[in-house]
């Protein structure tokens, strides 16, 4: 009974060992579910097609092997392909800085008429499926000649309600003073967004070129549509081809198919383990103003 109730003794945070105890079992098993299936891509990248499906499954591979990475530069244009996700990706999230943060801005600080009905209108674009946008989408691109180019698959997915959401309730919680003294200093709007807003919203920033990266790095849907030469085609929607019979005549090769998206993933991971802490800044402090 004495080391039980020494166990429920609370510290001076007002937790005992065994929440503790609780919340790291919880919060670990979280963390190997996540990894679970960044695991599983890279052992089945690593190991031949025969051991793939041989019975029982194995947990580890038995042999190791980068095969399927060298074969996958042998296709044709992949090597291009995933230069061009690399391309549209970091030209997006640059995009998407450039277009939604004004806009926020605008939003969030001058006093015009009609605001809230634009910023009301810019949320409820959070709620309407991305589908039903394409067919417009589709005419206006080409129309403008932006059709097979990367601006025609960077530009018509640059604006987003929920970046301007994020971004304006970020800006709304950083204190008007810092504003005020800019002005009184002779700054425009400008000069202040540029020098004084940017600076201390990176962590928003952050967010928004993150997001806008993993959109773009499995944009499927879209890319197809925009695109018809394989030269300005991004590697998303090559990819899934390595499961039929078009780009592997002699049957599907899980390796390869693994080894595409562990390729196309790892941008996309790298910028996070350094943006992580950004990230979450941004998320919970947008979050928290009204």
């Amino acid at each position: 009974m004495g080391m039980l109730k020494r166990f429920l003794k609370r510290d001076l945070d007002g937790e005992n060992r065994w929440e503790r105890v609780l919340f790291f079992v919880v919060v670990w098993s979280g963390v190997l579910l996540s990894a679970l299936p960044l695991y599983w891509m890279v052992r089945t990248a690593v190991m031949f097609r025969a051991d793939i499906f041989n019975m029982p499954i194995h947990l580890f591979p038995p042999q190791i092997t980068l095969r399927s990475f060298v074969e996958l530069w042998q296709f044709p244009f992949m090597t291009r392909q995933f230069l061009n996700t690399l391309i549209i990706i970091f030209l997006s999230a640059a995009n998407a800085l450039l277009i939604n943060t004004p806009a926020a801005y605008a939003l969030a600080r001058m006093r015009f008429h009609g605001r809230n009905v634009i910023f009301f209108v810019f949320v409820v674009t959070i709620l309407l499926p991305a589908q039903i946008s394409i067919v417009p989408l589709f005419l206006i691109v080409r129309r403008l000649g932006l059709y097979d180019t990367y601006w025609g698959v960077i530009l018509p997915l640059s604006s987003s309600g929920f970046f301007i959401f994020l971004l304006r309730q970020f800006f709304l919680s950083i204190p008007t003073e810092l504003e005020d003294a800019g002005l009184i200093d002779g700054c425009n709007r400008l000069q202040v967004l540029w020098h004084i807003i940017l600076p201390v919203s990176r962590p928003a920033l952050a967010v928004v070129a993150l997001v806008s990266m993993v959109f773009q790095a499995d944009n499927y849907l879209w890319p197809l549509i925009i695109t018809k030469s394989e030269e300005m085609r991004p590697a998303a929607v090559t990819v899934p081809k390595l499961l039929g019979n078009e780009l592997n005549p002699g049957g599907a090769n899980p390796a390869q198919l693994q080894a595409a998206l562990l390729v196309l993933t790892v941008p996309v991971i790298i910028f996070t383990l350094f943006g992580m802490d950004a990230f979450v800044r941004g998320v919970t402090t947008g979050a928290l103003k009204g």
